[in-house]
């Protein structure tokens, strides 16, 4: 299985574009992927709009951090859970 790492925070209006293209990326590959997206405390709706996405595609899936942790513990978070 593929799994790609996505790093987020206070991103709204720019993951839901990023989700579908990583899925239009993968999906012609004809093998099985996740997309692994760590919201790291963001401020904004960026959580509410991953959790949008998972709702609509279960190879997409959340994994939120309670406080603000940076990229690189987001990125370790995600590699954890894939």
């Amino acid at each position: 299985m593929i799994s790609v790492i996505l790093a987020c925070y206070d991103e709204e209006g720019n993951v839901e574009p990023l989700v579908r293209e990583i899925r239009a990326a993968l999906e012609p590959l004809d093998e099985p992927f996740e997309v692994v997206c760590i919201d790291d405390a963001s401020r904004d709706g960026t959580l509410a709009e991953l959790e949008g996405l998972a709702a609509g595609d279960a190879r997409v899936r959340v994994l939120r951090h309670a406080r603000n942790r940076g990229q690189s513990a987001a990125v370790a978070t995600g590699l954890r859970a894939a």
